[in-house]
Formats: structure tokens, C-alpha cells, sequence
């Protein structure tokens, strides 16, 4: 019997509804945050970070940097977010987060710190201005080593870029961006609280590729 084969009739009955309506991890990221355990002491993460030169020598890293700030919420978002219009949190937050930094960097040891792939996800990462931004990659520039064909990648909010917001983007480096869009049709964009019509999606892209981007996810 072929188990890939489509049948006419859907099996879903009110008792596998009830049981699988239950909390579960978001499958974005590995491992899944109820996998997380407590470690006071980043005993693990301080171990994992020590041993990766063992096992993968001199491979270039990855790095991922969460910038969880929103002018207002959308209501589908289950991410790590802060909903502010405080501009004053986006400094504190990379005070600690240039902290951070200055703990890991010792861990991954001199001769690792060649970076390949650079995303900054969120919230919206386009909260931060352009002197922050600016700020956050020289902070980057000082600890690790930024290849120069490194993949450097940013999620946009269509609602909170301009063109010379773009061109900036683009003299920082980066040649990739994503664009959050959810749907174009009014109706939707109205009840999940992200209003951006499809025209305002369309003029950035444009500008995108005629900055020459490399890629352009949405």
C-alpha cells in the first residue's frame, strides 16, 4: 500500500483535535526553548563554545543577534519581543549585549572568530536607527573577525524603512534582507494589526534590487 497516497476523506475527529490542543514548542530554532535547562553559570555554553574548536578547527562562525524591539505589536507574533517607543532601552540593551560579547569572545579563542554569516532578527531589528545600527556592527567589527564575502543578513519591517534606510543598510554591508509580509489583503492586515500596503512592499523591493542586494526574502 502506497502511504503517500491522497485520499478523499480527512480523518480529524474531536478527539485528536483535543489531544494535540496542547502548548508546543515553535520549531525555529534548535535546540527548542523547553529544551533550555538551568545553568547559573553558563557552565554548558561555556563548554560547548571550548570544545567547538576540537571538533570543527578553524571553520568560520555563524552569528545571530536578537533585537527584540517593536513600535507596536502584531497580534500572529509569538516571538521574544519588547513593545516600546523608547529609544533609550536600544542603548542599554547594547551596553549588555556589548557585554555579552566580551564574555563569549574569550570561549571561542583567538584563532576562531572568523565570521561567515551575520543575521540580526527580532522583533525588528529596523527599530534601531541608523547611528545604533552602526554601533552594533562596529561592535561586531572589534571582536570578531567579519570575512569580507560573509553573508550579512536583516529582517525588515516594511513600516519602518525608507530608501536612505536601505542605502545605509547597504554601506554597513548588508546583502540580504528579508521583508516581513504576512498578506496584502487589507482585511487581514487590518485584524493582525500590521498595516503595510502592497504598494510600500513593492516601491522597497525595487529599491533593493536597484541597490544590488544579493537576496531578497520575503
Amino acid at each position: 500500500m502506497d502511504r503517500m497516497k491522497p485520499t478523499s476523506e480527512t480523518f480529524i475527529t474531536p478527539e485528536l483535535v483535543e489531544r494535540f490542543d496542547i502548548p508546543g514548542p515553535r520549531y525555529t530554532s534548535y535546540p527548542t526553548a523547553d529544551r533550555f535547562l538551568p545553568d547559573e553559570w553558563g557552565a554548558h555554553l561555556a563548554h560547548a563554545l571550548g570544545s567547538r574548536a576540537g571538533t570543527l578547527g578553524h571553520a568560520p562562525l555563524s552569528l545571530y543577534i536578537h533585537l527584540p524591539f517593536c513600535a507596536s505589536v502584531c497580534y500572529y507574533c509569538a516571538c521574544n519581543k519588547v513593545i516600546t517607543k523608547d529609544h533609550g532601552k536600544v542603548s542599554e540593551y547594547l551596553r549588555y549585549l556589548e557585554q555579552e560579547m566580551d564574555l563569549v569572545v574569550p570561549l571561542v579563542g583567538a584563532g576562531h572568530r572568523q565570521v561567515a554569516q551575520l543575521h540580526l532578527g527580532g522583533g525588528s531589528p529596523t527599530f534601531l536607527d541608523d547611528d545604533e545600527l552602526t554601533q552594533l556592527m562596529s561592535l561586531l567589527a572589534q571582536r570578531f573577525e567579519l570575512l569580507p564575502d560573509m553573508e550579512r543578513s536583516i529582517e525588515i519591517d516594511p513600516r519602518t524603512v525608507t530608501p536612505k534606510r536601505l542605502a545605509h543598510l547597504r554601506t554597513l554591508g548588508f546583502n540580504r534582507v528579508s521583508f516581513g509580509v504576512q498578506d496584502f489583503d487589507p482585511r487581514v492586515q487590518k485584524a493582525v494589526h500590521r498595516v503595510q500596503p502592497f504598494e510600500q512592499v513593492q516601491a522597497l523591493v525595487e529599491e533593493v534590487r536597484r541597490l544590488r542586494f544579493d537576496s531578497i526574502n520575503l
